[in-house]
């Protein structure tokens, strides 16, 4: 969006981003890296935990109704930081889901390599690929990971969750 913004904009375009204290969840190294290679005006705001707390009571007293996205706060955030300089604005969100960005759009491709084996064979693959799971996760806990990697450990155990639960069910099936 913003590099056809740039390629037809009479003014220099403004982008804006929100950057994270957490660095497994920080992409605004890439932010910036795609708005000076496109030139752009390019604003940045960083959300911390204490800001996140802060803003907790202003979201309530906007929205419509309960809402458990984890999104929210950042998404808040950077409305309220983009009104700062502009009246309107076009948002870019939804990248990560288009373009596979997230580790549990793997799946898909894991799966199809899969399905490539046969059946006799993928049965033990299950049992095998959670093992393997198992032990990695009591060796990364005993070397002590910081919290990032916890961070990271815990999305790729949601995406073998799902693996597991879609291989076992295939395995359960007649050959």
């Amino acid at each position: 969006m913003a590099a056809f913004a740039t390629q037809h904009a009479t003014e220099r375009v403004k982008t804006f981003s929100i950057g994270f204290e957490e660095d497994s969840f920080d992409e605004s190294k890439f932010a910036r890296q795609v708005a000076k290679h496109l030139g752009t005006e390019h604003y940045e705001d960083r959300l911390s935990a204490e800001k996140a707390g802060d803003l907790i009571g202003d979201i309530g007293r906007w929205l419509d109704e309960p809402l458990s996205d984890g999104s929210l706060i950042p998404t808040y955030l950077l409305a309220r930081f983009v009104r700062q300089h502009v009246t309107v604005a076009l948002g870019g969100d939804g990248g990560d889901e288009l373009f596979a960005g997230y580790p549990m759009y793997y799946a898909h491709k894991v799966a199809g390599y899969y399905k490539a084996i046969p059946s006799f064979v993928r049965r033990g693959v299950v049992a095998l690929f959670a093992s393997v799971v198992l032990i990695g996760c009591a060796l990364l806990w005993w070397i002590g990971i910081d919290g990032a990697g916890w961070h990271g450990l815990i999305q790729s155990l949601l995406a073998v969750a799902i693996l597991c639960a879609f291989f076992a069910r295939d395995a359960k099936r007649p050959a």
